[in-house]
Order: C-alpha cells, then structure tokens, then sequence
C-alpha cells in the first residue's frame, strides 16, 4: 500500500518551506500519487486567489477535512478559477533539411511560451548511441515555471505496427526533472526498446501547467546512422495524420526521400495527398505514380519479395485504383506472406466485400481467419463485431465485441451502447460500462493528452462519464424493477455536468416511482436546453402547464433556464489571447486575430481537407445557420486551415459549400494561441476575445453560446 505525506508535509511543500531532502521524498511521490497532486494544487490555488481565507478561523481540522474530500473526488465549494495561462506558438513547419537536423543522436527542440515572441523554452533530448533508449533531458524553463522545483516529462511513446493495431497510442511514461542553476531542470527517461517514436511535453508537479508547444510536441524519432528509422517516419505520420494532415504529408514525403525503394512509402505519399487534395487530386499526380508503380513492377519481376515489400507494394497499388494490377499483388501477398498484417486486412476486405448480402458467410469465414491470424491488427476484430450485429446472434456478438474491445478498449463505451439495444446482452453491456466508470475512478494520469492540463483532462473525463452513467441509468430505468438505483445512477450523471439526455431519463426514472413533480423538474430542465428540439419543447410545455399551472411553470422553466446557464459557466476557461496574431485572408490580405474575435462572441473552427467524408463541415454548417437565426449578429463563425491560400484549399471550400469566412495560418501561430492541438478542433471565445471553450464539441455550442451572451447581457 502507497505511504502518503502527511497533510503538514504537503502544506509545507506547497509553501516551499521543506528541507531539501524532505522535498526530494515528497517529489518522488509526488510523481506517482495523483491524489497528493490534487490536494498540493488546492493548497497553492487557495494561497493564490484567496489569501484572507485562512485568517477567518474556521473549525479545527475543517480545512483538513475539506482537501481530503478533494482529493477523494467529492465536490467542494471553494473559490477556484482557472489557472494564468500563456500562449504556445509553435515553430514553422520544418523543411525536410531541419528535420533531418533535429533528428541526430543530440536533439534540441525550442518551446515558445508567453507572450508571443517574449519567451523560449527550450528542451534537450540525448541518447548516447543509435541503440540506446535512455534519454537524457535538459529542459530550460521560462517564467512560467520560475517557482518550481520540480517538473515533470511525459513521453507518449509509438511502436512498430501501432499505424495498424487501431489503438489511440495512449502508452504514456513520465520522468522527473530536477532543477539546477539558471533554470535548468535535468531528467532521464527509459523508452522501451520496441519504441520507435516519442512525443514529449513539460509540466509542474500537479499537471497545472503544461509547455507543449503549442500542440506541436518535442519529438524523438530512433535513427541509424544520423537516419531516421522509416519506421520511426511512419509513426510520427500516424502521430500527425488526425492533427495535421499537412505536416502528416510533409513527413510522408521525407520518407520517400529517404528511402526511395521502399514502395510503402510512396503509397503513403499517395494516399495523404489524395485525402487532402479531394477533387483536385490531379491527373499529372495519378500519371506519375503509375509510372513509378511500373518501375517496381519492373524491379520486382521474378523475384523473391520479402512480406514488407509485398505489402508495400500492394498498398500502392490499392491507391492506383487499377483492378488488374491490385488483383495481381494482393494474390501474391495472400499466397507468399499470409500472416503479414497487411495481408489480413486485405483478406477482411475480400471477405466483406464477397458477402456483403451474407453477414452470417462473411462472419464464418472471418472466425476462420481469426483462428488462424489471431493479431493486434484492428480490421478483423472490427469488421467481425460489425458482421455480428448483422447476424444478431448474441453470442457471436458478445465473442467479437470481447475481442474488439481487447484491442481498442477506447471503444468500450460505444461498444456497450451497441450491446444495450439487444435485450439478451444487455447485462453485459452494464457490466461494461460499469466497468469502464470503475478504471475512469482510478488515476488516468496515463491517458492524459501531453496538451492537456489536469482540469481540462477532468472536463473530457466528465464529459464521458456522463455519458456512460446516463446509458446506466437509462438502462436501469428500462428495467422498471430498478427506479431507485437508477435515480441514484442518473443522479452521478448530473452531478458531472449538464446533460438533457440525463434528464430525460431522470424524469421516466421519476415517473416509474410516480413521482410527477420531479419528473416536471426534468423535463424543465430539457426545455431549457437550446439542443432539444422545438416540438418537444412544446410537447414539455403543454406538460407543464397542465400539471403545475402557468405562474408555477414559468418559475420552474426560468430556474432550469438560470441553472443550464450557470452550469456551463462553470465549465469555462478564461484565457487570454496574445494580441499579436494574425491571420491571412484567401486573397492574401492580412487580419489580426483581435479585430476578428472582439465585440461578440466567436467560434472559431480550424479545420482540415484532409478527412474523408468530413461529415465535421456538414455539423459546423448546420451550427453556424442555428446561432445565426437564435442569436444574430451577436455571433460570428470563421474558418482557419493551417496553410497558405492554395487553388486545393479553395477547392475543398468550394466542394463543401463553405460560406463562412475563410483564413489561413500558415505559421501556425492562431492555432497555438487559440489552444487547438489536433484538426478539426473549435474554439469559443466571449465578445472581450478571451478564449472560453478550448477545443469545445460542436454540439455543446449552442448551450455554451447562450451561456456567453447571458453573462455579457449582466
């Protein structure tokens, strides 16, 4: 069992007032324990924004008492805002030269914070040969960590193969950094020997504060001979691909470079530039790959191929489109390298595709391949669990979900949302999601974004356990024999935020108990959400009125108003933007940032053209037109893509209807100041041009908006 320090010990590490070997114990605990983080982050929140606190004398032991229900995760009624923030502003893309620069055994990455242009941090990362995984860290901090003694460094780690197992990459290690003299705080972290590619960020002790720049993370990427390993490449493209898809292609293109004869490279060229090109993926772009693709079939003629060189060269041919050529190599790679990878995924498509009409064929023979290639590989668990809930059959449902979920555990939540609407597995499905709440309880500082503050992992966190205990609620609801343990379940929910679909429930809940007066204090809480739509509003008024009277209703629906507005205030960030930043117009004219965003309240969408269906624009577009006929010119919505006016941004523009303002972002500079670290991303700001909502879902805009302008009506 974990010894913790003793709260007087904690305290005094706050203040900094411990010796230096009682300090150099706290720390090391402090690395592990998230519990202790907690409480030392209150301690400093209440020394900074309250100071007279402690002078009112409150009941001995109450403060005690207070910070131990903290950090237990109960809610406490204490004076917190959140923490002063600086802005990230991310270096230029690198040219393939810088790259190659960056990546010998010594790495130096530059962090700026602050102000824009006002501070650098700049972080070391040193191995001792090509085979070492020992990294030694040298971090020289700003001001934003001037009173810290102690940070710490987490490293999100890939592997190969991790571009096909269809995990988030989540394996995340941290390490201690130690300061010495003039600000300069030194570490050692151990990568696995199997990592290829890491992702670091900084932070202090209590995951406050986090230097990752901008959301463009130092990186490490394992090399021979002052080369990067293409392996190595290929990581930090799936490291990019959902982030930056431009950097993503950039990255791609270098590993051709490098490795010229490595057909996989160039299908993966192909493929990021058919996805960010869209329609204007050009016919000079397809000549020149085919014929590239015929000097590899030229090469390759006759000879023995190893199963990379197959695969590689069957997923370039799969990019070609040309039936005859990608019938020929994936008959060769099913024949000579069966258990490739690569070669299971490609048998999972002729399978599905066969039986498309015949889940109950498609879900035989892929039970046959799962026998004789179980792997890591993502398609076949997938695309069986997919051809289950065809067939229906419950318990080959439950058998795929079981192995689905192995290997993407992210999925478990929707998983049992699948497994709730079949009555015989619906058991299971609470099973799992009870279990899922259960891990959510323990500390995730594992599955933490690098970019990402502890509270704001606490809000993503909320944000799903409300979701997974609404579905446990509702189900409990369902079962009628249950209404009080889903009253209590439902309750949890609500205690992590607003949630109309939470309320919903927590009203059939209500009515099952015939309670009618609480299941109207639900439902008013529905009304009042802008999500819900308009007839049932009127169905929940009618409702209303009937069972409370008009004066009685319109007070209760005023207080579930007031209530929604309160509760997604306190949702909010208040972080300021650097006056400095500009965008470009499509044109190329010039706009700054604060003119833009100042005297009303702002969405701001950064987008990408590389997706594939970008049903995200569609989502954005139908968001855009409801706050235009709610709140007017008191909104505005634009659009940032993170390069320069090209004909393919305005391509995609034009091929998506887009009709919102467009800028670009070249340098990248908006999308650090405006806290975005993956694409697309949205960011609400209030009519004083203070960012609110950071990295927001579209589909709480509208309740966040209405929270906006309520405050700026005051």
């Amino acid at each position: 069992m974990m010894t913790h320090p003793s709260f007087a010990e904690l305290n005094e590490y706050a203040d900094r007032e411990l010796s230096e070997s009682r300090k150099a114990r706290v720390s090391t605990h402090l690395a592990k324990c998230s519990a202790c983080r907690r409480t030392i982050m209150s301690l400093r929140r209440i020394a900074k924004e309250a100071p007279g606190i402690l002078n009112v004398g409150p009941p001995a032991g109450a403060l005690e008492r207070i910070l131990d229900r903290h950090a237990k995760g109960e809610s406490v009624i204490l004076p917190v805002a959140d923490p002063p923030r600086r802005v990230f502003v991310p270096a230029a893309m690198w040219r393939a030269a810088a790259v190659l620069a960056l990546l010998a055994v010594s790495v130096a990455t530059v962090f700026m914070v602050g102000e824009l242009g006002a501070e650098f941090s700049e972080l070391n990362l040193r191995v001792a040969n090509s085979t070492s995984r020992t990294v030694e860290i040298e971090y020289r901090s700003t001001s934003m960590f001037a009173d810290e003694d102690l940070l710490v460094v987490r490293a999100r780690y890939r592997v190969p193969g991790d571009e096909l197992s269809g995990a988030q990459n989540r394996k995340v290690i941290s390490a201690t950094l130690y300061r010495h003299d003039g600000g300069l705080f030194r570490g050692i972290l151990e990568l696995p020997d199997s990592a290829v590619f890491a992702a670091f960020a900084v932070e202090d002790v209590a995951g406050e504060l986090v230097d990752s720049r901008g959301g463009e993370l130092g990186e490490f990427l394992v090399e021979n001979a002052g080369i990067p390993l293409y392996d190595a490449l290929v990581q930090k493209q799936q490291e990019w691909m959902e982030r930056n898809g431009a950097l993503a292609l950039a990255t791609a293109r270098l590993a051709t470079t490098l490795y010229p004869d490595n057909p996989e490279a160039w299908a993966r060229v192909d493929f990021f530039e058919q996805v960010g090109a869209g329609e204007a993926y050009d016919r000079v772009r397809r000549a020149g790959h085919a014929a590239r693709f015929a000097r590899f079939e030229r090469d390759y003629a006759g000879k023995s191929l190893t199963g990379q060189q197959l695969a590689g060269t069957y997923r370039y041919a799969l990019g070609l489109g040309d039936a005859d050529r990608l019938n020929h190599w994936r008959n060769r790679l099913l024949t000579e390298a069966p258990s490739h990878p690569t070669a299971v995924q490609a048998q999972v498509f002729v399978i599905t595709e066969r039986h498309r009409d015949r889940p109950d064929l498609a879900l035989e023979q892929l039970e046959e391949l799962w026998q004789a290639y179980p792997s890591t590989q993502a398609e076949l668990p997938r695309n069986g669990y997919r051809q289950a809930l065809q067939t229906g059959v419950p318990g080959d449902i439950q058998r795929w979900a079981d192995r689905r979920q192995a290997i993407e555990p992210w999925a478990s939540v929707n998983i049992a949302m699948d497994l709730l609407q079949i009555p015989a597995l619906k058991t299971n499905a609470m099973m799992r999601l009870r279990g899922q709440l259960a891990q959510w309880d323990e500390d995730d500082r594992q599955n933490r974004a690098l970019q990402s503050t502890v509270r704001e992992d606490r809000l993503r966190l909320s944000t799903l356990r409300r979701r997974a205990l609404t579905a446990l609620g509702e189900a409990l609801v369902q079962q009628m024999d249950q209404p009080v343990a889903a009253l209590d379940t439902l309750g949890l929910a609500i205690i992590e935020g607003w949630d109309a679909n939470a309320f919903r429930a927590m009203a059939n809940a209500h009515l099952a108990l015939g309670d009618t007066t609480n299941a109207i204090a639900m439902l008013a809480r529905v009304a009042a959400d802008p999500n819900t739509r308009q007839m049932e509003v009127d169905s929940i008024e009618v409702v209303g009125r009937s069972a409370l009277g008009q004066a009685a209703w319109e007070m209760l629906r005023e207080g579930a108003l007031t209530e929604m507005l309160r509760s997604t205030l306190a949702e909010s960030v208040n972080r300021s933007v650097a006056e400095n930043v500009e965008l470009t117009g499509m044109r190329g004219e010039r706009y700054p940032l604060n003119d833009l965003t100042v005297g009303h309240v702002t969405l701001v969408a950064y987008l990408t053209r590389f997706c594939r269906d970008c049903e995200e624009v569609e989502h954005l577009k139908e968001i855009s037109a409801r706050l235009r006929a709610t709140a007017g010119d008191s909104v505005e919505v634009f659009v940032i893509f993170a390069e320069p006016p090209t004909a393919e941004t305005r391509q995609f523009v034009a091929q998506h209807g887009i009709t919102l303002p467009v800028f670009h972002d070249e340098s990248r500079v908006a999308y650090a100041a405006l806290g975005f670290w993956d694409m697309p991303g949205y960011t609400l700001l209030d009519s004083a041009g203070r960012a609110r909502y950071i990295r927001t879902d579209l589909a709480d805009v509208p309740r966040q908006v209405a929270a906006l302008l309520s405050r700026d009506r005051q």
